[in-house]
């Protein structure tokens, strides 16, 4: 999936600066402050939180989609049932 977080192409700056923040933040967590852990649990928080976002806009665009098939259908069904109460009328109004 060539899409940044919500739809968006990143351009090349900005790949360049999250990879340079990721390796600065990587040697801080491993030279200074000596726990690699830590880097890995922040880097796990920021990729949940992208996924948690892109999976919040997929559902609010499949709900979206669901209200525009339902009105769709709604649309289908008021117009058929118009067409067969006219329909009726015309066979009450013939002789027999």
């Amino acid at each position: 999936m060539s899409n940044a977080l919500l739809g968006r192409e990143l351009s090349s700056a900005a790949k360049v600066a999250i990879a340079v923040a990721l390796v600065v933040s990587f040697a801080y967590s491993v030279v200074i402050a000596g726990q690699i852990l830590l880097w890995f649990s922040l880097v796990f928080l920021a990729v949940a939180i992208v996924i948690g976002v892109r999976l919040t806009s997929a559902f609010l665009r499949l709900a979206d989609s669901v209200e525009r098939i339902a009105d769709a259908v709604e649309r289908t069904d008021a117009e058929t049932t118009e067409r067969i109460a006219d329909a009726v009328e015309e066979t009450d109004r013939e002789p027999r």
